[in-house]
Parts: C-alpha cells; sequence; structure tokens
C-alpha cells in the first residue's frame, strides 16, 4: 500500500492574482485543501484563510469539518505542558 493512502494531505495555497511582481511573489491570503481519502473516508474539503496567522486555523477548520479526530503527538503534550508551567510563573 502505498504511503499517501496512510496519510492525510493538506495543502495549502496563495493566491498570485493582480500582482505585477517577479515569479515569487503572493498575497498573504489563500485557501488550505485537504485531499480526499477513501481509507479514511475522507471528501474534499477547502477553507479560505486571509493573513498567514490564520493559515493553522485554517487547517483545523478544515480536518474539524472532515471529521478529523486530531490526537496531540508526545512532543507536542510535553510542550503544552511546559508552556503551561511557564504560563503559571509568569503570572504569579
Amino acid at each position: 500500500m502505498s504511503t499517501r493512502r496512510k496519510m492525510i494531505e493538506v495543502k495549502v495555497a496563495f493566491w498570485t492574482d493582480g500582482l505585477d511582481e517577479p515569479k515569487a511573489a503572493c498575497w498573504s491570503s489563500g485557501t488550505v485543501f485537504l485531499s480526499t481519502n477513501r481509507r479514511h473516508g475522507i471528501s474534499a474539503k477547502k477553507v479560505n484563510f486571509n493573513t498567514v496567522s490564520e493559515i493553522g486555523p485554517a487547517i483545523e477548520s478544515v480536518l474539524a469539518k472532515a471529521g478529523v479526530v486530531v490526537h496531540p503527538s508526545v512532543k507536542a503534550r510535553a510542550y503544552a505542558q511546559t508552556r503551561g508551567r511557564r504560563g503559571q510563573r509568569l503570572t504569579s
């Protein structure tokens, strides 16, 4: 079985329309695409974003629309615990 079917694939695309810039230029807005994955029962979805800082939330939104449950990795859990402790120290 190919690795592609074992993964859930998300693509980020930036708009380039109306720019008179050289080749490598884009707007800070675009679309996040979730690819169809029959093995996981996912149909294609898309969510637009308006700034680069909205890419993360757009990815979360497109995954939620498709019913994908995201489990935090071991490193993500450790990071969240560390950030929580630091946040408590900063506020006290």
